[in-house]
């Protein structure tokens, strides 16, 4: 078949994070951006809007070549001024937006008008979130830290049924500034399943290390299932595991050491495959 063509290129201000910060819907290019510096005052958060097929042309170099443009056509700009913009997912006509300094804002943004986005509701909470994954169309679930001194790893699960009002439902912070997660900082390491409201995500503490597996609850929150641990497939004692996915009722996780399968609804390990010296992550 035919490979991707060009259509428009478009332009808007300030600089983006992750391809999180950028969304397509209904033939409108949605893109969150920061301003500024991070860590100081002058730092803000904006979300532009461009029509794919809202085209303008324009001279790019000194031959006055022609191309075509995608024009803006709304946005909502000088959010959270002096806040770093930390995080952004978009999901169909909303956007959430984790801006950070002392405390942790997560902002609700109506994108039904292409035209006129608005921001609908804030919520403060303690740490930072640095990735923000939707569920069941009301609820969403963040991990980051739990503040600025780097302390535990923060799972947090928001109610934004009223996306006025977003609330807690309920925020979780695993172990101390001694404990990390490879999903800070990359979503692939983020496993959600819906099918068993399970959320699983690599855990690193001094005392423990493997794929901490969570049931989510609409009212409670994160239930501590179990541990997926693959340390008895090497001589280390510290395997640190770092993907899993799922197939059917079973989670498949992989660390240095190898792959193992793990029944989904009793964390009872089915197979364990050793795979020595072999590194199969993206």
């Amino acid at each position: 078949g035919s490979g991707p063509s060009y259509t428009a290129s478009g332009r808007v201000q300030g600089w983006i994070l992750n391809q999180f910060f950028l969304s397509e819907h209904d033939g409108f290019l949605r893109v969150a951006t920061m301003t500024g510096t991070r860590g100081n005052n002058d730092a803000a958060s904006h979300v532009f809007v461009l029509r794919e097929g809202a085209k303008e042309h324009f001279s790019a170099g000194g031959n006055d070549e022609k191309r075509d443009f995608m024009r803006q056509v709304g946005s909502v700009r000088d959010i959270a001024v002096g806040e770093d913009l930390y995080a952004a997912r978009f999901q169909g006509d909303v956007g959430y937006l984790v801006t950070f300094r002392e405390t942790d804002p997560l902002w609700t943004i109506d994108l039904s008008d292409p035209e006129d986005p608005r921001v609908l509701g804030e919520l403060m909470v303690p740490g930072y979130s640095t990735y923000i994954h939707p569920i069941d169309g009301e609820k969403i679930i963040a991990v980051g830290r739990g503040d600025r001194s780097e302390a535990g790893v923060k799972l947090s699960l928001f109610d934004v049924s009223n996306l006025n009002r977003p609330r807690v439902v309920e925020e979780q912070i695993i172990g101390d500034d001694s404990t990390v997660s490879e999903a800070i900082v990359e979503h692939r390491a983020f496993n959600w399943m819906p099918e068993h409201r399970l959320l699983a995500l690599p855990i690193r503490t001094p005392r423990a290390s493997g794929l901490n597996v969570y049931e989510v609850s609409h009212s409670r929150g994160f239930i501590y299932k179990g541990r997926i641990s693959h340390n008895e497939m090497s001589d280390s004692a510290w395997v640190t595991v770092r993907r899993s996915l799922t197939v059917d009722d079973a989670i498949w996780s992989h660390s240095s050491a190898g792959i193992s399968v793990t029944d989904a609804s009793t964390l009872q390990t089915l197979v364990a495959i050793d795979l020595p010296d072999v590194e199969l992550v993206r």
